[in-house]
């Protein structure tokens, strides 16, 4: 007797432990599935920012090209010649973009106005810069004049800047 008490007993504690096996399998689903859905909401909010971050990039960009000129003449002497605009420069197969790009006079000599905009400047965007640089040069020559601006740049890298010979402005110096 006392043994088929202990089987049914044993058997109801099976019964239970798979009625929470079922459970928690049901329960792992319901959190992959909701892995899922906050994996594409991921996606989507960084390509969001990403997209918010071009955005303000180009008006920081669209910034310079206007308010450049006055600067370049004031702190370089440069005239600008036209207009900056944002415009792609055809190296080999490939067009680069540059966000401040122009023609300009310093000294009585044509020099390309060659910059980038970056919403805050980091070493790596001066070096990646640098990179493009070197690429426009086999199209536009050595005689470029090259500035970034960002609405922060660090002491660090306003140091690396000048170490590498690119004028750069913080994005207060420019009217708004």
């Amino acid at each position: 007797m006392w043994q088929l008490v202990r089987q049914q007993q044993s058997e109801g504690r099976m019964d239970r432990l798979e009625v929470a096996m079922q459970e928690l399998a049901e329960a792992q689903r319901r959190t992959a599935e909701e892995m899922r859905g906050l994996t594409v909401a991921m996606k989507e909010m960084r390509w969001i920012v990403r997209t918010f971050q071009r955005a303000v990039g180009y008006m920081l960009g669209d910034r310079a090209c206007a308010g450049l000129p006055a600067l370049l003449k004031s702190d370089f002497g440069i005239e600008v010649v036209g207009r900056l605009t944002r415009n792609y420069v055809r190296v080999g197969k490939r067009d680069v973009e540059v966000n401040i790009f122009g023609k300009g006079r310093k000294d009585g000599e044509e020099v390309w106005i060659v910059g980038e905009a970056k919403t805050q400047v980091y070493e790596r965007d001066v070096k990646q810069f640098e990179r493009t640089v070197e690429e426009l040069k086999t199209v536009l020559g050595e005689n470029l004049f090259l500035v970034m601006v960002g609405y922060q740049i660090t002491p660090e890298v306003q140091q690396y800047l000048r170490a590498r010979g690119i004028a750069f402005y913080i994005s207060t110096a420019l009217p708004l």
